[in-house]
């Protein structure tokens, strides 16, 4: 189930306790209290596979990142679409050599950090949650609630200021989504009335 607003932190660890894997999207507003239901999850259930991606993942560091957050299982940087659907189709295995863009404490007690994943350049290989229905229920079930769309448009940045990280590395190219997928999502934010847009683009 998705948790898409702060509550309270004991609902938030009863609704997501019994899960088999929990995927925490981080980034500085909740990075703190992300960390602390992982880590009741992880003391109630220690089999619980727990996967961190956002950008408080660090670039650099991640061997002290993880050495301070041992209830954090797999470590996600970059792109997450991709990396999402690897460690779905390894998680039986807990193959994690076969996920790109990971790092993660292998049996050994060792941090392992996977080569990086290819920017994705063609966009549109990436359904649109809007379309494809993912938050018709949500909406549907909670009909009091504004809502925010969190709209992208592209991706990359071909800058490379020092003060942030988008034009670092290999988000330096710029690629963008097809005209036709944007337009059908202005119409999705129409008709279910969606009051707040942000748009998520670095320019």
């Amino acid at each position: 189930m998705p948790i898409y607003k702060r509550i309270p932190l004991e609902s938030a660890v009863s609704a997501l306790s019994g899960a088999d894997i929990i995927f925490f999207s981080v980034y500085v507003w909740n990075f703190k209290i992300s960390s602390e239901i992982a880590k009741r999850i992880k003391e109630k259930r220690p089999d619980t596979l727990i996967v961190f991606g956002g950008c408080r993942i660090p670039k650099r560091g991640i061997e002290h990142f993880l050495s301070k957050a041992p209830f954090i299982d797999i470590a996600c940087y970059g792109e997450g679409e991709r990396v999402f659907k690897a460690i779905l189709e390894n998680y039986k295995t807990a193959n994690w050599q076969k996920v790109p863009s990971i790092s993660y404490v292998d049996k050994g007690n060792n941090i392992v950090s996977n080569p990086k994943a290819e920017m994705i350049n063609n966009l549109d290989e990436i359904p649109s949650p809007y379309l494809a229905g993912v938050f018709d229920a949500l909406i549907k079930t909670n009909p009091k609630e504004q809502w925010l769309g969190l709209w992208e448009t592209n991706r990359g940045c071909p800058f490379g200021c020092s003060y942030c990280e988008w034009g670092g590395d290999y988000q330096r190219r710029l690629y963008c989504h097809g005209l036709g997928k944007l337009f059908d999502e202005i119409d999705w934010f129409s008709r279910n009335k969606i009051e707040f847009i942000f748009c998520c683009d670095s320019n």
